[in-house]
């Protein structure tokens, strides 16, 4: 067993002292229980997440869209900072699970040019290869890639809710 791989690294993040920078990790998973709990109170006859993400970004396409033209919000704007999220430019997210096989799946985001479900299935790549372990803490790209989810995600899942609340208020 290589006792430097990931699952040492991230416990090596948890018993050091870690930076203001580090908390982004933590930030993303934190936003995805909030958003993941929302999936799961307004599908519960859906079976899995990815199928529950599918829906939300089918449901909510031209909500998303309207996100995008809010300059206030700024999420256009962080959506076209996808590309700089790897040292030499970034057009697709590698499906890890498919990383050892022959030809691997790459999900790929235009960050000038994507509809809901584009950017959905990029989060939720991200998430996936976060939370089963196939991003390190200690890696420049990958961190750059989680803090790129984590703030564009984190603009719209506030406009989302406050877009919420105040439907719930005037119904």
């Amino acid at each position: 067993m290589d006792y430097n791989s990931n699952h040492e690294c991230w416990l090596g993040f948890i018993r050091e002292k870690y930076s203001k920078e580090d908390l982004i990790f933590y930030q993303f998973a934190i936003l995805w229980i909030s958003f993941n709990s929302y999936l799961n109170d307004k599908y519960p006859k859906i079976r899995g997440d990815h199928s529950k993400v599918e829906k939300f970004a089918e449901e909510y396409s031209d909500f998303y869209n309207n996100v995008k033209e809010l300059t206030k919000t700024y999420f256009k704007w962080r959506l076209q900072q996808f590309k700089d999220t790897k040292t030499n430019g970034r057009a697709y997210v590698m499906d890890m699970q498919t990383k050892n096989k022959k030809n691997p799946t790459e999900v790929p985001f235009d960050g000038y040019r994507n509809t809901c479900s584009e950017y959905f299935e990029i989060i939720y790549q991200i998430r996936c290869n976060y939370i089963h372990g196939e991003k390190q803490p200690l890696n420049n790209d990958d961190r750059k890639l989680v803090e790129w989810a984590f703030n564009s995600f984190h603009i719209f899942w506030k406009e989302f809710l406050k877009n919420e609340r105040s439907w719930i208020y005037r119904n």
